[in-house]
């Protein structure tokens, strides 16, 4: 460890320089990373050194870490360590492995080689470096929109975020809201109100954070996005009567795609998005009209998030007159079922006549039958015989 052979060359000045127990910590504040191993610097120098007579004791705010005495470690947590090796050297510096926020605080180091007995005090710190994100809403030109900066999860707590515009800040900032997690680390958010105009619609936004976890500020660009009212068309404006028609309402050139499309008949509703190359969407709606009444008013509805004011151009689809060819076509319908009846009738009328006919010719030969009968009878008075009887006739030889 390269950290190890820089104190030990300390170690070693001390003892060419003074030839004497000496004493150092060569850095009185520590910086680390949440989660990170750390070497608290503690070194000691004498003519000669004996482990069996070195007593070296790591307390945190007055509380033991770890002892060595007479060639012997105690420990009080696995996150501690003393290297037997180093101690030889004049090395008492204290490793503190994976640390956390707790572990900050005050570090004790102390050294006793009788009849010598030195202490030292080291100051640990720990940071942890915030994540960013911004929240930018969509915006309307010349309208107030919000900017939001996250920063999640730092420590410790003093942050700075600036908003800009290109390179130049914003005017009229607000320190940003702090909260505390369960965890012991903070959040903070900075919210800022923005009004794009025509001049610095195309500019970039960032957000700046600076913090002690790093030397470094982080800085989070982006730039606007604009909501956008679509044109609309409405296919078929002229309905026809009778007919089953779709009729569809197109939005062009709106963005994003949160957009709705309701078809509306006497204020009442009826009742997709496309991805075009310059970055904005294309919405059809299309509703199927089985039937309505002259009377009715049927327009299609546009709403756009976003805006002071929904969409609210309507356009009317007008009644339009019957089809020429849907009347021509009724009127065959008619003709044809007139003729139908006509032809019906005629037959009737004809089947009529022919059973009268029928009739009256069968009346005719009953009529004739009978008056020959009278005939003969008259006969046979006259003659005084009965008239033959025709069952009784004879065929003639």
């Amino acid at each position: 460890m390269r950290y190890m052979r820089k104190l030990f060359v300390w170690a070693m000045l001390l003892y060419l320089v003074a030839g004497e127990f000496q004493f150092s910590i060569p850095r009185p504040e520590v910086t680390a990373p949440q989660h990170s191993d750390v070497l608290l610097p503690c070194i000691f120098a004498n003519s000669w050194i004996e482990l069996k007579d070195v007593l070296i004791v790591w307390r945190h705010d007055n509380t033991e870490l770890i002892k060595f005495d007479a060639g012997q470690m105690n420990p009080t947590s696995r996150r501690v360590e003393l290297f037997v090796n180093e101690i030889e050297r004049g090395n008492a510096s204290l490793l503190l492995k994976d640390v956390i926020i707790s572990d900050e605080g005050q570090y004790e180091c102390g050294v006793v080689e009788a009849p010598n007995e030195e202490y030292g005090i080291i100051k640990f710190k720990v940071t942890v470096a915030p994540q960013l994100f911004l929240n930018v809403s969509l915006f309307v030109m010349d309208q107030p929109g919000m900017l939001e900066c996250h920063a999640e999860g730092f420590y410790p707590r003093d942050i700075s975020i600036t908003w800009f515009r290109g390179a130049t800040s914003l005017p009229s900032q607000e320190a940003p809201q702090l909260q505390s997690n369960p965890d012991g680390t903070f959040s903070a958010l900075s919210a800022y109100k923005y009004t794009p105009s025509g001049g610095t619609a195309n500019e970039s936004i960032s957000c700046r954070v600076d913090h002690n976890s790093r030397n470094e500020p982080w800085v989070k660009t982006t730039r606007l996005k604009f909501r956008r009212r679509p044109s609309i068309t409405v296919t078929s404006q002229v309905l026809e009567r009778n007919k089953e028609q779709l009729v569809t309402c197109r939005l062009d050139g709106h963005y994003p795609d949160d957009i709705v499309v309701t078809w509306m008949r006497n204020g009442k509703a009826l009742n997709k998005s496309e991805l075009k190359s310059d970055g904005t969407y294309v919405t059809t709606e299309s509703f199927l009209l089985t039937s309505f009444n002259e009377k009715d008013e049927i327009y299609c509805l546009v709403e756009q998030e976003g805006f002071k004011d929904p969409l609210t151009k309507i356009i009317p689809i007008k009644m339009g007159a019957d089809n020429p060819q849907n009347t021509i076509t009724a009127l065959y319908v008619i003709v044809v079922i007139l003729l139908i009846l006509v032809l019906a009738l005629l037959s009737g009328v004809i089947f009529l006549l022919r059973r009268y006919r029928q009739l009256l010719a069968q009346e005719g030969k009953q009529t004739q039958e009978g008056a020959n009968l009278l005939t003969l009878s008259d006969r046979g008075k006259v003659t005084g015989k009965s008239p033959p009887d025709p069952s009784d006739s004879t065929p003639l030889e």
